[in-house]
């Protein structure tokens, strides 16, 4: 996003500030790309409104945002009531593709990460134009 939007979205979410950043970044950057598409803003008004219940909204310091076993993480201090609203989004992240934010169907091993049909099989189905290139350079 640029300075100018992130300075919008700060205003409104002032715990997605970053100190020191000047608006060229917010936390709701390192949020996936499928994650803002499928739930973002809402799991932003959530927080925000669970902020205002327990008069915390200027108070709540996101210390970090991250991906981990495929589930959005948010390491932040805040009052227990905006950390469930948290937290339900974490759990909440594992039903939705990280890359374009349709519900997720499908889930990779090893380093996980949940996936719907369309993007599954475009980046992991044996078979796709990504493994066709790749099998012929190899016979080379």
């Amino acid at each position: 996003m640029g300075r100018i939007s992130n300075m919008l979205l700060c205003l409104r979410y002032p715990f997605l500030r970053i100190p020191g950043m000047y608006f060229s970044e917010t936390w709701y950057d390192d949020v996936l790309a499928g994650w803002q598409k499928g739930f973002g803003r809402q799991m932003l008004r959530d927080i925000r409104k669970a902020c205002v219940k327990t008069h915390s909204l200027h108070r709540m310091k996101i210390l970090e945002v991250k991906e981990k076993r495929g589930m959005l993480d948010i390491i932040c201090i805040c009052p227990d009531e905006v950390q469930k609203a948290v937290m339900e989004w974490e759990d909440l992240s594992r039903s939705y593709c990280c890359l374009c934010g349709k519900p997720a169907t499908e889930q990779t091993d090893g380093w996980i990460r949940y996936y719907c049909k369309d993007c599954y099989d475009r980046y992991f189905k044996e078979g796709n134009e990504y493994d066709k290139e790749h099998k012929e350079t190899r016979k080379r």
